[in-house]
């Protein structure tokens, strides 16, 4: 087998049978017909020998095809076996009672309870002064109204008696010379340059600090003489009701 897979089959085909061919017997022991038959035998060798050399010579000069070789199959680990599983178990709606729940919501501490009330509390005391604020507003205003229709009243009789004064004295064929007035508009005609002290002292006694600065005067005495000394820097009136009401 060795032989037939190492070299081309006709080479290992002689080789072969010369390995298994009977041993040659010695000349005096064979027989003349023996001899004979020898002699053909090796004559016939002889036509196998060169037939062998031909077939070498052939077999050289063609290709030598590798015998094939045989490979055991790689043992394959055996797999490991996977124990089953558990079917899964449904749970009716009377066993969820029994499921311990997934989150434990911990206590309020301390603190915020206290902070919850506080801010409680000031909740509702500020709703209760609202409220009480809301009220007192409400009255406030009605009581502002009922002033004003009151000042109206007044203003109105007081200009009627003006008129029916005039009226009186002129019928008796007199004057009729009104009383003064009580409340004057001041207003600042002037800057900061080149003015006297006694002025700008005057001025800045009034609240007049800026040109064009305006403000309401109780008018007295003391007033009086003030807005004289200060008349060429400064411009005032008297206001009535309808510039006002305007």
């Amino acid at each position: 087998t060795i032989i037939k897979r190492l070299l081309a089959p006709a080479v290992a085909t002689t080789i072969i049978k010369r390995l298994l061919a009977p041993a040659v017997a010695t000349p005096a022991e064979v027989a003349p017909a023996e001899v004979a038959l020898v002699k053909d035998e090796e004559m016939a060798e002889s036509d196998d020998e060169e037939e062998l050399a031909e077939d070498v010579e052939m077999a050289d000069d063609e290709e030598v095809t590798p015998a094939p070789v045989y490979i055991a199959p790689a043992q394959v680990a055996p797999a490991p076996v996977v124990p089953a599983k558990e079917p899964v178990k449904i749970l009716a709606k009377s066993d969820k009672t029994d499921i311990a729940p997934a989150m434990v919501v911990a206590a309020k501490p301390a603190s915020l309870l206290k902070k919850e009330a506080r801010a409680a509390q000031l909740a509702t005391k500020n709703a209760a002064s609202s409220k009480a604020l809301a009220i007192m507003k409400a009255a406030r205003r009605k009581e502002i109204v009922k002033k004003t229709a009151n000042y109206y009243k007044q203003y109105e009789a007081a200009d009627k008696e003006e008129v029916r004064l005039a009226r009186e004295a002129k019928a008796n064929g007199n004057y009729y010379v009104p009383a003064e007035a009580r409340l004057a508009l001041v207003v600042r005609l002037r800057g900061v340059n080149n003015i006297p002290p006694k002025p700008r002292k005057i001025m800045k006694l009034m609240r007049l600090r800026q040109i064009n600065n305006g403000v309401f005067i109780k008018l007295n005495k003391a007033s009086r003489e003030m807005l004289r000394i200060a008349e060429p820097y400064i411009t005032f009136g008297y206001p009535t009701s309808k510039p006002s009401e305007r």
